[in-house]
């Protein structure tokens, strides 16, 4: 030990001058010693042989300040790029920084040997207490940035509140750089595996996928990405809902992450049947039709009344009329048919009536004539054909 109090005191001649060669060793040897020199005095400079650390006085002369470590050999993260080990568990890193850190300070980046890999958001305990571990974006950490046996650089930013990751040795990270590439599927419907390259070492949003589908889905289908756990298969309907993927076979599509499902992002389009109540349609619109009656050409009597059967079990789902000429008349040859609404009309003084009307039921067709019958218009002039009317008969079909 090599300290002194800095002080000459009086005294013999001999005594002055071992008082003032103790003063000179202790500054050459920067008052070297287990404990702290005293008195002490602002900025000096003490080799504490104790802990094999360099301490200089701060400038208020109230406390000793780290320097660093009085022999190369013991070189540490936290002065000249040695590290430390990590005795924490996975996502939660324990490192005993040498010397001890008492605050943190952004200025040094600290490197410790990762024990384990991280699988999701990370922390760490610098011996000041826990706090989180973040990427370079300063987001949580998803996994893979971080493998065991790797070299971890981190650094403290204070506005953060949190270390920053800086590097690791041997880590892929989560990034997946894809340029022109889709992953293809594998496994069995409804259950489909993704192995991307690389790896991805846990799920996130927004991770995203370009995939080609090996084969049609099953209507409830899920995914297993880089063995990381099964997710469900799901699109958007046209209220913004999240419902089953529906995916053929040699499918490309984009698949994104949103936290809970794999959504497809490019879903198949609707069919037709699916839009079934989306548009206002006709009374029982998309049921084919499979049943047709067609009547024999019936007499038109004015003020007259048909009752039809026509056999087809059910209520019609379209009835037509339409006339045959049997005689030439108005320049309609033999033949020739011309349709008809199912209405009737009035002339402009409301007294007279022409036209027809149809009730149709499960059974027949029932036919009521206006009181003058019905009208034609010559076929070539326009003109109303007020005679010869009883020159047409009447044909009536109905579908089922």
């Amino acid at each position: 030990m090599s300290q002194h109090d800095m002080t000459v005191d009086n005294g013999s001649g001999l005594g002055v001058r071992t008082d003032i060669n103790s003063a000179l060793q202790a500054l050459a040897s920067l008052s070297s010693g287990a404990s702290a020199p005293s008195p002490s005095f602002p900025c000096q400079l003490w080799a504490d042989t104790g802990t094999s650390r360099l301490r200089r006085r701060n400038i208020a002369n109230t406390a000793w300040v780290d320097v660093g470590p009085l022999d190369a050999a013991l070189r540490d993260a936290a002065s000249q790029g040695g590290f430390v080990a990590d005795t924490g568990a996975v996502n939660a890193y324990v490192c005993n920084f040498v010397p001890v850190l008492t605050a943190r300070s952004e200025s040094t980046p600290l490197r410790f040997k990762v024990a384990n890999a991280n699988s999701t958001a990370s922390t760490i305990n610098d011996g000041v207490g826990t706090v989180a571990l973040v990427g370079s974006t300063h987001a949580p950490l998803i996994g893979g940035e971080l493998i065991a046996n790797g070299i971890a650089w981190i650094q403290w930013n204070a506005s953060v509140g949190a270390y920053v990751l800086l590097f690791c040795t041997g880590a892929a990270g989560p990034a997946v750089n894809q340029v022109q590439t889709a992953f293809t599927t594998a496994g069995t419907a409804p259950s489909f595996t993704l192995t991307p390259v690389p790896a991805i070492q846990g799920y996130a949003a927004p991770q995203r996928f370009r995939v080609k589908f090996h084969s049609a889905g099953a209507g409830s289908d899920t995914i297993n990405v880089s063995g990381r756990g099964t997710k469900n298969l799901k699109q958007y309907d046209s209220s913004g809902a999240k419902v089953a993927a529906t995916i053929a076979a040699g499918q490309l599509t984009d698949l994104e992450y949103d936290g809970t499902d794999w959504l497809l992002m490019d879903p198949l389009p609707a069919d037709v049947a699916s839009l079934s109540g989306r548009v206002t349609t006709l009374e029982n619109i998309g049921k084919p039709i499979t049943k047709e009656y067609v009547s024999a050409p019936q007499t038109i009597v004015a003020g007259g009344a048909l009752t039809l059967p026509h056999g087809l079990g059910v209520k019609p789902k379209f009835v037509s009329a339409y006339v045959v000429c049997q005689i030439a008349t108005g320049n309609w040859a033999v033949g020739d048919e011309a349709f008809f609404r199912l209405d009737f009309e009035q002339s402009s003084a409301s007294v007279t009536t022409f036209g027809f009307t149809v009730k149709r039921d499960a059974t027949n067709l029932v036919v009521r004539f206006a009181a003058n019958g019905i009208f034609m218009i010559d076929a070539s002039t326009g003109a109303y054909i007020t005679t010869g009317i009883t020159n047409f008969k009447m044909v009536f079909e109905a579908w089922a």
